[in-house]
């Protein structure tokens, strides 16, 4: 009756939490996540864009069908604009047909032609020359075959101010256009680019936008046959979230199949295999519990990294299954393998929740959750399982386990230091072969598969569109300062753009000037009465009927009278929204960016930095940026790493009370991290931050091996529930982590294949070790009399 009590109260709790979790667990996979909190300026703006600037909110797109004629996937573009040009859900749909204006936004630029646009054309050319010059431009306009487009407000604008100001706004470089739209060089794809309006964090935005983007498209019928491709930041946060869910369940139940036939094999009981699941799943369910509670939401690494760690979490029942004995009590106290176990789960888990004390969120909760789950699974092994173990279970009998021990030479007491030595000689031939082995660059981080990857460089490269990987960037206290000092670079940078040496740039006050210049061009533009004589004159000879130049001289003394125009006016325009994303609060602070198109990829830092130190602004590249980061987070948790090997150092030494059997437990232990390390290295390059994390999950295992290989055992029976459990820690494990190692996530495969196979290398060094301990006489075994020791499992 107590069995069934316990286990109708575990699994009511169970599905209380699977509930609750199914319902209330928010799953994110923005790699944001990972990086910690900003130390200097540079890292502060970093982080804003890299979780919700410009870049963030962009969606690229190309429509293509083989052998289709550019007519027609033009006529699907303007299709696709014109259906999505008024959704909510986007910020700016644009496929180069027209500036980004809306009439409302245009009734207003066009109030403010005077005091925004170029000096040229809406200043300079008030003089009688100027104006001379203007009109007899415009008379040869409206003759010529094509009259100009603005041909209705030349009597408001003969100078063209609007026109210029609009065509200044163009960049010089930009994809190739043909019936009027963007196409990719070889007019085989039209192409496309969405803002989206929702916040780049905000993975049901997104979501909601990718969706309504392939609705429409399917629904239009220019677009019949056609394909619809999507990239961007937005795109592969919604499909990596996605992809991350669809790989974590078909990974998890391949594992969960593979690890119940390893139980299934090894101890031969279904009810063994049902109940051996049950603290695996209580520890995920609490740790996401945590988390969700915590956080608000999961990383969607953080939850497929949980989700393996069910095969870890299998050691405490693997333990339990093994040191039951015939005829002995079920409680694994009466054993002595719960103090081995309490200590080997004590140093997994302050591994893992040394994390929780990053400033990294989502590693962060990593730590939480892999620390609170395999608390969790190890505390339901030790109190929940004994009781529930079937009255007449018995530890099967399997012969092969005394021959896979004979099958390791019995190597001599020098065994360990030889494996030190090698393990030594490996690392120096590694870190020489590759002096820098951390891996910087954020791009190798993703959680994009890398087919996607290569998708969006080449659709970027078809757009010439901005990566907004550089730019230019300026911070004040209030939008005019911000305003003037942007302002003030913009001659530079026309220079550099006209020099060909930047595709293209944007800035705020190309739109709207500061306050201080828009007062001075008032000051500037001439009194109405002194505006008409010099208009009169320079229309002389020419056909121009007089007054039809009335609401010229209306606009330029409306402009002197106007209230300077400021970003908040154009608040519910397209221009407006643009602003948005150029003007953009920074805690205490404004900040006004400058994103770069067409930047070189090499040789022009250095230029850039030079030119924004000369004219007060900062200059970012968001990839050096990141890697500075990244770099700086990797010598921090390095540093805290060492302190916390340290301090697992100190754990082991005191609940071992053993020097012997303390190195015998670090010997493995430090030979496995030092392969793994090296091999990886070698296979990838560079170490980057889950590789890290991987390490500390390898060293946890390699713990469990060496205490267990080394604890004191009572003869060859006692030394065969000990192989076979750790046999089958080890066959989970690796089942578990191998499979994960197959995952297109290149996030989850460095997980994977790191784990897999430093957990081979912890549990054959554990082994060979024990072995050689054993040959030169230094085993704490103690000889067979047909008797159970019930030992403590410590000294």
């Amino acid at each position: 009756m107590r069995r069934w009590i316990i286990l109708s109260l575990w699994l009511t709790g169970i599905a209380a939490l699977g509930l609750w979790a199914e319902s209330m667990v928010r799953v994110e996979s923005n790699l944001s996540g990972f990086l910690p909190s900003a130390a200097s300026l540079d890292e502060r703006v970093l982080l804003a864009q890299l979780r919700n600037g410009v870049a963030a909110r962009t969606v690229l797109a190309a429509i293509a069908r083989p052998g289709a004629p550019p007519e027609s996937l033009a006529a699907a573009s303007r299709a696709l604009t014109a259906a999505l040009a008024g959704s909510p859900r986007f910020l700016q749909v644009a496929n180069g047909e027209s500036p980004p204006l809306d009439e409302a936004a245009l009734t207003r630029i066009f109030d403010y032609r005077y005091l925004i646009g170029p000096a040229g054309p809406c200043v300079d050319a008030l003089s009688e020359e100027g104006l001379r010059t203007a009109l007899q431009v415009r008379l040869k306009e409206l003759s010529s075959a094509l009259p100009p487009l603005d041909r209705g407000r030349m009597a408001a604008d003969p100078t063209a101010c609007l026109r210029s100001l609009l065509l200044s706004l163009v960049p010089r470089q930009g994809p190739t256009r043909n019936q009027g739209v963007w196409f990719s060089p070889d007019l085989a794809r039209a192409l496309l680019i969405f803002q989206t309006a929702g916040d780049a964090t905000d993975l049901d935005a997104q979501r909601a936008a990718i969706a309504d983007i392939r609705a429409t498209f399917a629904t239009l019928p220019q677009a019949q046959g056609m394909h619809l491709e999507l990239t961007g930041p937005g795109y592969f946060a919604v499909g990596s979230a996605q992809t991350i869910r669809d790989e974590t369940v078909t990974l998890s139940l391949a594992a969960t199949g593979t690890v119940a036939l390893i139980l299934f094999v090894a101890f031969r009981s279904v009810t063994l295999v049902a109940i051996g699941a049950l603290p695996g799943i209580a520890g995920l369910l609490v740790g996401l519990a945590l988390v969700q509670a915590g956080y608000g939401f999961v990383h969607g690494i953080a939850l497929a990294l949980g989700t393996t760690l069910f095969g870890v979490a299998l050691d405490y029942p693997a333990h339990v299954f093994s040191h039951v004995a015939p005829g002995d009590s079920p409680d694994p106290a009466d054993h002595g393998i719960w103090p081995t176990l309490l200590l080997a789960a004590a140093a997994t888990v302050m591994g893992y929740g040394a994390l929780a004390l990053t400033e990294f969120p989502g590693l962060a909760q990593l730590g939480i959750l892999a620390a609170a789950g395999l608390a969790t699974a190890a505390l339901c092994a030790r109190y929940l399982l004994p009781p529930l173990l079937p009255a007449r279970y018995r530890v099967p009998a399997h012969r092969w386990l005394d021959r896979v021990w004979s099958l390791p030479p019995r190597a001599a007491g020098w065994a360990p230091g030889v494996g030190l030595v090698l393990a030594a000689a490996v690392l120096a031939v590694t870190l020489i072969r590759y002096p820098h082995p951390w891996e910087s660059d954020l791009a190798r981080m993703s959680t994009v598969p890398r087919a996607e990857l290569t998708r969006d460089t080449a659709l970027r490269a078809e757009l010439g569109a901005p990566d907004v990987r550089r730019f230019f960037y300026a911070t004040a206290p209030d939008l005019e300062r911000l305003l003037q000092t942007l302002e003030a670079a913009l001659p530079a940078l026309q220079t550099l753009e006209r020099n060909g040496r930047i595709g293209g740039f944007d800035a705020a006050p190309r739109w709207v000037p500061s306050v201080q210049a828009q007062q001075a061009r008032q000051r500037a533009l001439p009194e109405r009465s002194e505006l008409a004589r010099r208009l009169a004159l320079a229309s002389q000879g020419l056909p121009f009927r007089p007054g039809a130049f009335s609401p010229f001289l209306d606009g330029v003394e409306s402009s002197r009278r106007l209230a300077p125009l400021v970003p908040d006016d154009l608040v519910g325009t397209l221009v407006g929204v643009r602003l948005s994303l150029l003007l953009q609060p920074l805690d205490d602070l404004w900040l006004g960016l400058i994103p770069l198109a067409g930047v070189p990829e090499a040789g022009t830092d250095t230029g850039l930095r030079a030119l924004a130190a000369a004219e007060g602004l900062q200059y970012l590249d968001l990839r050096a940026a990141s890697g500075g980061l990244l770099g700086r987070f990797l010598g921090e948790t390095l540093t805290r790493t060492l302190i916390l090997g340290l301090a697992i150092v100190l754990v082991l030494a005191a609940g071992l009370q053993d020097g012997r059997r303390l190195v015998r437990v670090l010997t493995p232990m430090a030979i496995a991290l030092t392969l793994d390390f090296s091999l990886m290295v070698w296979t990838e390059g560079a170490v980057n931050l889950f590789h890290l994390v991987s390490l500390l999950l390898v060293l946890g295992l390699a713990i469990d091996y060496s205490l267990f290989f080394s604890r004191p055992m009572v003869g060859s029976e006692e030394r065969k529930r000990t192989l076979l459990s750790l046999t089958v820690c080890a066959a989970s494990t690796f089942a578990t982590f191998g499979l994960l190692a197959l995952s297109s996530i290149p996030v989850l495969h460095a997980i994977g294949s790191t784990v897999a196979v430093g957990n081979l290398l912890a549990f054959f060094m554990a082994a060979l070790l024990a072995r050689s301990a054993e040959a030169a006489g230094d085993s704490c075994s103690v000889p067979d009399r047909g008797v159970t020791r019930p030992g403590t499992g410590l000294r």
